[in-house]
């Protein structure tokens, strides 16, 4: 950012997306150029998927845990679409890796996704194990308990 010609700051973190594509497999599948719509989107997907082979038509590029679904909800929500619309969701868990900043610059935004919406959130902070601590299990057994009660109408 600049004022008056002068650099004045700095992104710490940008998620930019991209598509990269392999014009070899765009070319023997008769393509041409990028997909113009999420409807093309697909149709190309399909047409250069050969799974005998391992080759798929499409992915979804991330290095950290939390950041596949971030990218995957940007593309639900482009296309019209919500995580949540027919989900019957009554409750969400988000969990991220403690003093990852990348993924818990996306907690403030989570919140307002969930709040806006009405739906209680589980908020989990651990570190990078293959197991959840005690203290996790316990609280997300309880969240679980508050959700099954709310949809009995029995008190919490």
């Amino acid at each position: 950012m600049t004022d008056d010609g002068a650099l004045v700051a700095l992104p710490i973190m940008v998620h930019n997306c991209a598509m990269y594509y392999r014009t070899n497999l765009f070319e023997k599948a008769g393509l041409s150029g990028a997909p113009k719509s999420w409807d093309e989107y697909r149709d190309f997907a399909k047409k250069t998927t050969d799974s005998a082979n391992g080759i798929f038509g499409t992915m979804v590029c991330s290095k950290q845990s939390i950041e596949a679904a971030t990218r995957l909800h940007s593309f639900y929500q482009q296309a019209g679409g919500d995580l949540l619309d027919a989900s019957g969701a009554r409750g969400a868990v988000v969990h991220v890796q403690k003093f990852c900043e990348p993924e818990l610059f996306d907690v403030p935004m989570l919140r307002r996704f969930f709040d806006a919406r009405g739906v209680p959130v589980l908020y989990l902070e651990g570190e990078l194990e293959a197991d959840l601590s005690g203290q996790a299990v316990t609280r997300l057994e309880a969240f679980v308990e508050l959700l099954s009660a709310k949809g009995t109408g029995r008190a919490a």
